[in-house]
């Protein structure tokens, strides 16, 4: 429940009223003092008058039943036990998104000015119809562990060699069923140095509101790009302006589909004495190619192309309009239309590294360091014959100002840093402890509607530091309790600002400056 809530209808009407209880927008502080108090305050009845409660009720639920077997001794081959698990399962999922009257379209709000029609009432909030579904799912998986070769066999160069093998089938009442396999090695060649790699595949089916929601409604900042350069052709920059969106579901959507394989190495070096440390290198590249990847073509892609269209006399029907008024031959966009589809195939690589050193024992105490890096090798989305089009006319120079961004290299594009990183370091004695993590996210660039001299808005690069110091008792009534008091983002580090609603990017950063926090724990 949400309370307080303004009614567009209401508010126009407070507005519009030529008596003592009109709203009166323009009031506020004197000019003396105009950021400071409020000199001709509106009447606590007037603002009353157009505050409502609002309500949205979401409730999901999930009914599971499943069968489950596994033996570690299958048979034996000369390496060792084949171990075997698999199962049946049933699941029933279940969604239900109960929406206001003035939220789901029952109520709507009509300007009295322009006379267009919002499908929500309520100011700043997107409108969707309720939604109501379910589906059922039956699935059934089965997975090996081979052992090849054995240290015992005494083989040059191999110490050991084991698989994985395994798949998973599972059918779907509303969609169709899918068969997925996953295999996987581990060679350990000797003297601490191991290969491992896979192979696999996977699916994600869509969700119930991407299937069957009639239409959730949304508001962005869009440009519009055909009413202004073909009613005013000299002009040479295009505002932007609040733009309803409307993403419905589809019922012929196929699962998202990918092959996925990686390789890498573990190396823990045996040349070390032990009492200078334990070492671990890791690193891995891995490949993942996606299909049927579940999406719309969006609000920017639509008015690119609808203004492509108008330029050999059609347009596009997603993009729809209110009457030219005036002069005017392009009418202003009333809401686009965006259905959710299977995209083109998109292609992601990558590479992890790590690093790991353990030093126990010393006469200073137990010392820890782990170090990740992640580098993002390749994101290639490929285009759909509507952005294929888009592209040859951004290059062929006729669209102006137009960056099709959507597809093609989305590496550094808003939220997929080049690289990301964590490092943490911690010591350890005689119940005292203590411990820092940081953590960095590269720089990308936001795709959304604020550019600098014609490029994309750079976001920075983002590093925090967190700390914590603790002691572990281990004697008397407090046996098994820990005590730890830590500060995160340490040094108060505001995330990068973005042009999105709240001003930075929620999918790689936070806005939670520093602060203090202390845990207890006991184990029994």
């Amino acid at each position: 429940m949400t309370h307080d809530a303004i009614s567009n209808t209401a508010f126009q009407a407070a507005v519009n009223r030529t008596d003592a209880t009109a709203y009166n927008p323009f009031n506020g502080g004197s000019q003396p003092n105009y950021s400071l108090g409020d000199a001709t305050p509106n009447d606590r009845a007037t603002i009353n008058s157009f505050l409502i409660n609002v309500y949205r009720i979401s409730e999901t639920s999930l009914t599971l039943a499943d069968f489950k077997i596994s033996k570690k001794d299958l048979f034996t081959l000369p390496g060792g036990d084949v171990g075997f698990a698999g199962g049946v399962e049933w699941r029933r999922e279940t969604y239900l998104d109960d929406r206001d009257k003035r939220l789901d379209g029952t109520i709507k709000y009509t300007n009295s000015v322009t006379g267009r029609t919002y499908g929500t009432d309520v100011m700043g909030a997107s409108g969707a119809p309720d939604v109501k579904a379910d589906r059922s799912v039956a699935s059934a998986f089965f997975e090996l562990a081979v052992p090849v070769i054995s240290p015992e066999m005494n083989i040059p160069f191999v110490e050991e060699i084991s698989l994985q093998i395994a798949a998973r089938g599972e059918e779907y009442s509303d969609f169709g069923n899918v068969l997925k396999p996953k295999g996987a090695i581990y060679w350990k060649v000797g003297h601490g140095f191991a290969l491992r790699g896979s192979v696999s595949q996977s699916f994600r089916a869509p969700n119930l509101p991407q299937f069957y929601s009639d239409g959730t409604t949304v508001s962005n900042n869009r440009a519009d790009f055909a009413a202004c350069r073909i009613n005013n052709p000299t002009v040479t920059t295009c505002p932007t302006a609040s733009t309803i969106e409307v993403r419905s579901g589809n019922k012929n959507l196929k699962p998202e589909e990918a092959d996925n394989a990686t390789i890498g190495f573990v190396y823990q070096p045996t040349f070390i004495p032990r009492q200078f440390g334990k070492l671990t290198l890791t690193s891995d590249f891995w490949s993942i190619r996606e299909k049927n990847i579940v999406g719309i073509l969006g609000g920017y892609n639509q008015i690119a192309y609808d203004w492509l269209l108008r330029q050999s006399g059609s347009s596009n029907p997603n993009v729809v309009r209110d009457a030219p008024v005036g002069t005017a031959t392009v009418g202003n966009i009333a809401y686009i239309s965006d259905t959710y589809s299977n995209l083109q195939p998109r292609m992601v690589q990558g590479a992890d590294f790590s690093l790991d050193y353990d030093l126990d024992d010393t006469a200073w105490g137990d010392f820890g360091l782990s170090i990740n890096v992640a580098k993002l090798l390749k994101y290639d989305q490929a285009p759909s014959a509507i952005e294929s089009l888009l592209q040859e006319a951004v290059t062929a120079g006729k669209l102006p100002g137009i960056t099709i961004a959507s597809a093609g290299n989305q590496i550094q594009f808003d939220g997929f840093p080049e690289f990301r990183g964590t490092a943490s370091v911690s010591w350890r004695k005689d119940g005292w402890g203590a411990g820092a993590f940081v953590s960095y996210v590269g720089e990308v660039y936001d795709t959304g509607p604020a550019q600098v001299n014609g490029e994309f808005f750079p976001i920075k690069e983002w590093t925090t530091v967190s700390f914590y110091g603790q002691y572990a008792f281990k004697d008397g009534m407090f046996d098994g309790s820990t005590v730890r008091v830590g500060v995160r983002n340490a040094f108060d580090k505001d995330p990068p600002v973005t042009a999105s609603n709240f001003g930075y990017s929620g999918a790689l950063h936070n806005a939670t400056g520093r602060y203090w926090y202390m845990n207890l724990t006991k184990k029994f």
